[in-house]
């Protein structure tokens, strides 16, 4: 997330917006080359 100048804040909010309250509920996240964010939660 350094190299890619992501912080935490940013990808909570990602998390969040898409359903997830922790990161403990992610799969993976994927910095879109637009600099959107793409959540994978888990099932």
């Amino acid at each position: 997330m350094h190299r890619e100048r992501i912080t935490r804040d940013e990808a909570i909010s990602a998390i969040r917006s898409n359903g997830g309250k922790s990161v403990e509920d992610v799969e993976f996240l994927i910095l879109e080359s637009d600099g959107t964010i793409s959540v994978s939660l888990r099932r």
